[in-house]
C-alpha cells in the first residue's frame, strides 16, 4: 500500500514527524501537536477500499477507544476526516506509547528471561481483566507481539513499561455487502481457532496472549512451529529445564485450541499464574455433595442456593467473629452497669452515664448487629436467581423473611456479566476466599461467599455459560 502522508506534512494541526506502521487497512505515524506534543496519528484512505465496512471497523475503533481510561492504553485524543479529491482521509489521534514493539525487541537481538516474560503476561492480564469487566465486555481479537508495546528503559512497575495498542480488531468479523461472505480480522498463528468461525469470547484473547509469550520464549511466530492434534508444540523448541513447572503448564492451559479447555477469564488465569488460586478441572462439572440445584432451558436458568448454616468451613471460622464481637459487647455493658447508682432514680442514672460513653455503646450496639446481620446473610440466607433472555430476578430470604427482591430488566447477553471477586485472604494455604459477583448496568450483586471454592467456580462457570448463549443468539439475531 502506498503511504498516504510523507515526513513533514501538515494534517490539521499535526505535523508527520515519522512512521510508526502499516497494518491491513490503515497506516500510523508519529506526529507532533503545538500544544499536545508528540502523538500516534492513525489513517485510512476510502479510496483504498471496495468495501465501506471497513470504514465502520475503524469508527467503531475510534468510538471503543474513546470510552476506555487506562494508562496502559494510549489515552484517545480524537477523530476526524479531511476530504481530498476523490479521496477521504479519516483519521484517529492518540497518545504515543513510549518504547518498541515486542516482534522488534526480539528482531534486534533481545532475549527476555522467564521473569520478564511473566511480568509482560501479568501487566496484559491486568489490561484485559479491565477490557473483560467493562459493559458490554471489550475483546481486543488481535493480541499479538506488534501490537504491546514495552519500554525497556523503564523500571518493572512503572505504569509507562508497556502499552496495549491497535484496537482495530474488536470486532472479528464484518460480512461483505457485495458476496455475502465474512473477512477475518486478525492475524494467523495468534487468532485462536473460534476467531476463524467468526466467534470471539473472554479467552479469545488470553489464545492471542498464549501464542505472544512462546513467540518471546522461541523467537518463532506460533505459525512457524509444528502442532499436534492442532495445539502449538512449544515446549520441543526450548530447553525442557527452562521454564518453572507451573508456568509451563500454565502456558499450556492460554492455548487450548477449544475454548472451554483454556482459563475462561484474564481474571481467572492471571490468579492461577500468580498461583492465588489453584486450577480447576476444565470441565464444569458438579461438585460432589453440592446441594445447589439448576434448571435450565434454551431461554431461561433457574438457580436454588439453599442456606450453608454452619455445613462449611467458612461460615464455621467466621462465626467467631459475631460471638467474640458480642462477648465485647456483654463486657461493656457490665462495665457500663457497674457505675450506674444502686437505685431506680432515672434522672440519676442518665446523669452517671457520660455523652461519650452512651455514643460509644450506641456505636458498638450498632456495629454488633451489622456484623450479626451480615453472618446471618452469608451463612442463612436463601438465594434463588432466574435468568432469561431478557431480565434476570434475584431473591433472597433468611428463615422466610424476604429481605432481597431486585429484577432487572435488559438483554441478559448484554447487561449481565458474572465472575468470582477475592474478599478475604484464605484462612490457610491456597486460594482466597472469593464471593461470586454479578455486574448488572454498573450495579454488583454479590452472593454464596460461605460456599466452597469449587461451588463457586461451578456456580459462575453456568452462568457465563448462559449469559454466552444468550451473548450468541444476539450476534446472530
Amino acid at each position: 500500500m502506498k503511504s498516504i502522508h510523507n515526513i513533514g506534512d501538515i494534517v490539521k494541526d499535526y505535523r508527520i514527524t515519522g512512521f510508526l506502521g502499516q497494518g491491513g487497512i490503515a497506516t500510523t505515524y508519529i506526529a507532533e501537536h503545538p500544544r499536545v506534543g508528540e502523538v500516534a496519528i492513525k489513517v485510512i484512505a476510502l479510496k483504498h477500499f471496495e468495501n465501506f465496512k471497513i470504514l465502520e471497523l475503524f469508527e467503531r475503533e475510534a468510538k471503543i477507544l474513546a470510552q476506555l481510561d487506562h494508562f496502559a492504553i494510549p489515552h484517545y485524543l480524537g477523530y476526524f476526516q479531511i476530504d481530498r479529491p476523490r479521496q477521504r482521509l479519516f483519521y484517529i489521534v492518540q497518545q504515543l506509547a513510549d518504547g518498541e514493539n515486542l516482534a522488534n525487541l526480539i528482531e534486534n537481538g533481545w532475549n527476555p528471561n522467564e521473569l520478564e516474560i511473566k511480568q509482560i503476561a501479568e501487566r496484559i492480564l491486568e489490561i484485559l481483566i479491565y477490557l473483560q469487566q467493562l459493559i458490554p465486555p471489550v475483546i481486543h481479537r488481535d493480541i499479538k507481539p506488534q501490537n504491546i508495546i514495552y519500554n525497556q528503559s523503564a523500571k518493572s512497575q512503572d505504569k509507562d513499561k508497556l502499552f496495549l495498542v491497535d484496537f482495530g480488531a474488536v470486532q472479528d468479523t464484518y460480512h461483505n455487502s457485495l458476496t455475502g461472505g465474512s473477512t477475518i480480522v486478525g492475524t494467523y498463528g495468534y487468532m485462536a481457532p473460534e476467531q476463524f468461525r467468526g466467534q470471539a469470547k473472554l479467552s479469545t484473547d488470553l489464545y492471542g496472549l498464549g501464542a505472544t509469550l512462546i513467540f518471546l520464549l522461541t523467537h518463532k511466530h506460533p505459525s512457524e512451529l509444528p502442532q499436534r492434534k492442532l495445539k502449538i508444540d512449544w515446549r520441543s523448541q526450548i530447553n525442557q529445564n527452562k521454564l518453572d513447572k507451573h508456568f509451563e503448564t500454565w502456558l499450556d492451559r492460554m492455548i487450548e485450541p477449544a475454548i472451554e479447555e483454556r482459563f475462561r477469564s484474564a481474571e481467572e488465569a492471571l490468579a492461577v499464574l500468580q498461583e492465588k488460586r489453584t486450577y480447576t478441572s476444565s470441565k464444569n462439572s458438579r461438585p460432589i455433595a453440592s446441594k445447589i440445584a439448576i434448571t435450565e432451558s434454551e431461554n431461561k436458568q433457574i438457580i436454588s442456593i439453599p442456606p450453608v448454616l454452619l455445613r462449611s468451613n467458612y461460615s464455621r471460622f467466621f462465626l467467631a467473629i459475631p460471638i467474640i464481637w458480642n462477648i465485647f459487647l456483654l463486657f461493656y455493658l457490665w462495665v457500663v452497669v457497674q457505675t450506674i447508682p444502686q437505685t431506680l432514680d432515672f434522672n440519676r442514672i442518665l446523669t452517671s452515664i457520660s455523652f461519650n460513653a452512651l455514643v460509644f455503646l450506641v456505636i458498638v450496639v450498632l456495629v454488633s448487629v451489622w456484623i450479626l446481620f451480615a453472618f446471618l446473610i452469608a451463612c442463612a440466607s436463601k438465594v434463588d436467581i432466574e435468568i432469561d433472555a431478557n431480565s434476570i430476578l434475584i431473591r433472597r430470604s433468611i428463615f422466610g423473611w424476604r429481605i432481597q427482591n431486585t429484577r432487572k430488566i435488559g438483554q441478559v447477553g448484554r447487561i449481565l456479566q458474572a465472575n468470582l471477586k477475592s474478599i478475604l485472604l484464605s484462612i490457610k494455604r491456597g486460594s482466597p476466599i472469593t464471593v461470586c459477583n454479578l455486574t448488572i448496568k454498573r450495579r454488583n450483586i454479590r452472593f454464596a461467599a460461605f460456599l466452597s471454592e469449587e461451588e463457586k467456580q461451578w456456580l459462575i462457570g453456568e452462568i457465563q455459560d448462559f449469559v454466552e448463549k444468550q451473548k450468541l443468539k444476539l450476534e446472530e439475531g
